[in-house]
């Protein structure tokens, strides 16, 4: 999937390249575009990473286009919003 595909709030599927055969259910945020010679890339928000750097993390989490393109996949067209 292209990252220009993906919808505000919508769910995804994360399946991670490690080696970890867990998959973590998430939901787009946001597509941060280039700006100064920096790449772009998507935040998404992954409940289950939620409270690991303090109270105040939610869980989001940059992801560059290629991690989308060979880790992200929809969930259906529900989005949150």
């Amino acid at each position: 999937m292209k990252s220009t595909q993906l919808k505000l709030g919508q769910q995804v599927l994360i399946t991670p390249s490690l080696g970890i055969s867990e998959s973590y259910c998430s939901i787009f945020i946001e597509r941060v575009p280039c700006q100064n010679c920096r790449p772009a890339y998507s935040i998404i928000r992954i409940p289950g990473f939620a409270g690991l750097h303090g109270t105040g993390d939610l869980g989001d989490t940059l992801f560059s286009d290629y991690m989308i393109i060979h880790q992200v996949q929809p969930l259906g067209n529900r989005a949150y919003g």
